[in-house]
């Protein structure tokens, strides 16, 4: 399954409180940009949500810039495992958001006017996503980016590992010689405990295979 992003409505109410933010609390200056702060949150988390659930750079910007231009929003690359969510470097994010400015001014947008730079909102707007995506909720989000930029140390996110948690996957079939065999895979998430499998059943076989954190039985 996907990672499970906020509501635009909260990136959203992040973004005008980190404009805010620059303007009284940091004393920016304001500067122009063709990306609206609507657009730049809209764009800049399903850019993130690409890069979360499987898609390279290349990817995760193409199938942005396509939905951008009237196409559907395209599928996640691979299922993610689960546990703590890892995100994309900082200079990819920040690679991603100048090629939206240049979009954006391909358009014909005009300009508007943002205390936020480019490179501060692309930053700060994936650091708050990471704590939502890593459940701490849309306050305790904000407090935490707004801490950092005040230059405190990166929080921590909300995550708790679960004691034990496997995650299972649909069953195959190979065909032998004189008969088949179903198959149903486990797959550890990071915090999973040992387990073992047992059969009182004749017609019930369990084999054991172990590679990396996935055993078969």
């Amino acid at each position: 399954m996907g990672v499970l992003f906020p509501g635009r409505n909260d990136s959203f109410d992040f973004r005008n409180q980190l404009e805010t933010k620059y303007q009284a609390g940091l004393n920016r200056e304001a500067g122009a940009t063709f990306v609206d702060r609507e657009g730049e949150v809209v764009w800049v988390q399903e850019y993130l949500r690409y890069r979360v659930n499987g898609c390279d750079q290349a990817t995760a910007i193409q199938r942005v810039f396509a939905q951008i231009d009237g196409g559907a929003p395209g599928g996640i690359c691979q299922e993610n495992p689960g546990g703590l969510v890892a995100f994309p470097p900082r200079n990819d994010a920040l690679a991603f958001r100048e090629q939206l400015e240049s979009k954006y001014q391909q358009m014909n947008r005009g300009a508007s006017s943002s205390f936020v730079d480019a490179e501060g909102g692309v930053v700060w707007t994936q650091e708050y996503i990471r704590y939502r995506t890593n459940a701490c909720d849309h306050a305790t989000s904000v407090q935490k980016v707004f801490s950092q930029i005040d230059g405190s140390a990166v929080s921590a996110t909300c995550y708790v590992p679960p004691p034990c948690a496997y995650r299972p996957t649909p069953g195959g079939r190979d065909v032998g010689v004189a008969a088949g065999s179903d198959s149903i895979g486990l797959f550890g998430i990071p915090g999973g405990c040992a387990w073992t499998a047992s059969s009182n059943a004749a017609w019930l076989t369990i084999s054991s295979e172990t590679t990396g954190d996935t055993n078969t039985q």
